[in-house]
């Protein structure tokens, strides 16, 4: 047998890396070719909806929610190892709502994505998959964040710049729900906020989502999967001869 290891980290860095650098790529093409408007005067899902930017999109949305669904696996089985070495009652906190939040919405993800062509889309379905992936994600994140606060208040076994980091977080993502959700009750009486308010949240409150993951990441990164190769019955035949 040859074991090796490799960093739980993998899944959620590589769909961090990939969605901010095709969320960055989609827009640079759309100004090269002037299929939108300038920040924030533009949607992501209008940057993504034009040929050729929405090749790379699908492919990076699609693949990035598969990896952000094993990062969901992955960071409970990482809260249940360190919680059960330090004799931590994690169940009593349900970690299972998180993970089942956060892989639900990872799903969303991909359906939201398969509703986006070349100036063909669902609207219907794809507002309600993209909508609905930043609820089932963001109460993911707010609850998984309340749950590593406490491990390390009770047993300081998370990293505290990682724990202070979700909670700056949080209160950026819960600022950007508040002010989206009652910017049009304000606008009513005072008509000074621009009308890109709704594309300048659809871009901040994506980018606080990544980071998030990559918070989730930086927690598991000292956390390790175990494989073993075994040898096949022929190849263990021909050392034999």
């Amino acid at each position: 047998m040859f074991p090796g290891t490799f960093s739980a980290s993998v899944f959620l860095k590589t769909a961090t890396y990939t969605i901010i650098g095709t969320l960055i790529l989609i827009y640079q093409i759309s100004q090269y070719y002037h299929h939108e408007k300038p920040f924030p005067d533009c949607w992501i899902s209008g940057c993504a909806g034009h040929y050729p930017e929405f090749v790379f999109f699908r492919i990076a949305t699609i693949s990035g929610s598969l990896l952000v669904l094993l990062g969901w696996l992955t960071n409970h089985f990482y809260l249940r190892s360190i919680a059960r070495e330090n004799a931590f009652p994690l169940y009593q906190y349900y970690p299972q709502i998180p993970m089942i939040c956060g892989m639900i919405g990872a799903m969303l993800l991909m359906g939201s994505t398969a509703n986006i062509d070349t100036g063909k889309e669902r609207g219907d379905w794809h507002s309600f998959c993209a909508s609905t992936f930043f609820v089932f994600t963001l109460i993911a994140q707010i609850y998984n964040t309340t749950i590593c606060t406490m491990i390390y208040l009770r047993i300081k076994v998370l990293s505290l710049a990682n724990v202070v980091f979700k909670l700056i977080l949080l209160v950026l993502i819960v600022l950007q729900v508040i002010w989206s959700s009652s910017v049009s009750t304000w606008e009513e009486y005072q008509n000074q906020i621009p009308n890109s308010k709704g594309q300048f949240f659809e871009w901040t409150i994506t980018f606080t989502v990544i980071l998030g993951f990559y918070s989730m990441a930086l927690d598991c990164q000292n956390f390790k999967f175990v494989y073993q190769s075994v040898k096949t019955r022929d190849q263990e035949l021909e050392q034999l001869e």
